[in-house]
Order: C-alpha cells, then structure tokens, then sequence
C-alpha cells in the first residue's frame, strides 16, 4: 500500500466529491462515512462487504425447501399454544420458545449454514402455517366480543399477541448467526 502526503486531499472512491480520510482496512481503498462500515478491525468499503457477506452465504438451494417445511409444520404445532390450559400470562414466555424452538429446528436441519434471506422463508411459512388456527381466532374473536364475555377478550388478546413473539424470536435467533 502506497501512503500519501498528510497534506493531500483524498476523496471517495464511490462519492467523487467527498473529502475524506478513511480507509478500507482490506484494499486500501478510500472511503467516506455514508460508504464505511465500522468492523471490529477497521472501516469496510462496499465491494470488501460484498465479497465479505458472500463468503459467509454458504446455503443450499434445498435448503429452502427443508425450512419452508420445518417452518409450516412446526409453525401450524405452534400456533395452538394459546388454546392450551396454562396459555394465560405465560403466553410472554411460551410463545418465544416455540419461536427459539423453531428456529433451533431449522437450523439443524439445515446443517447450520447461513444466509441473509433463510429467516423470511422461516418466519412466511410460520405465518402459512399459523393461518388456519389465525382465521379461527379471528372468527371466533368477534363472537367473543360480541358475547361480551370477559374471559373470552383475554383469550383472544393472547392469541393476538402469540405469533408476534413467535416470529420475534425466529427473527432474533436467525438474523444474529
């Protein structure tokens, strides 16, 4: 790597016009604030990134398929959490474990291996999986409501609360492998 005098102007290698004095910890290249992303080591530029997030995308096309099956069956199993007995309050903790659960169960199957888009495919066929007992809950929500039954309304509010922490949770455990 060629250093340059302290006194020279250096701009952005994507940004022409934009004075900077980062650089790529990779390639040297030099980078402005809006293009840089801070790693522990250094600053990264945008081609370095790509290169860098391509060797870490390392699933197979079938794995797809194996987490789109996973995702629905264990996703339709999940969804029938509110219905049980001691759903109530412990809905805040059951529900994220379920999600953990299947996330886990992924994961496995796919032999650990990585990819940015994996955890939308989990988290649309938990979705699919879930809309049956869904439409049940909404169906039968508006009779509930209708009804006025007190105990009814808490146990459409669980129900109505469980799939966002179950997808909250697959989210959170397959975006930060």
């Amino acid at each position: 790597m060629v250093e340059e005098p302290l006194d020279e102007i250096v701009y952005c290698r994507w940004h022409p016009k934009v004075e900077t004095s980062l650089r790529c910890y990779q390639c040297g290249a030099a980078i402005c604030s809006k293009c840089a992303r801070r790693t522990p080591v250094g600053y990264l530029c945008p081609d370095c990134r790509k290169s860098h997030t391509k060797r870490f995308d390392n699933v197979r096309i079938y794995d797809y398929a194996i987490a789109a099956v996973v995702a629905l069956v264990l996703g339709a199993i999940a969804s029938y959490i509110p219905l049980l007995p001691f759903a109530g309050w412990y809905i805040f903790f059951v529900s994220p474990l379920a999600g953990a659960i299947i996330a886990e169960a992924v994961s496995r199957l796919t032999r650990r291996r990585q990819s940015r888009h994996l955890w939308k495919v989990v988290v649309a066929f938990v979705v699919i999986g879930s809309l049956p007992m869904l439409l049940m809950y909404a169906f039968g929500g508006i009779a509930v409501f209708m009804s006025g039954n007190a105990r009814g309304v808490w146990s459409v509010f669980f129900a109505l609360i469980h799939l966002p922490l179950v997808l909250g949770a697959i989210i959170y455990r397959m975006r930060l492998r």
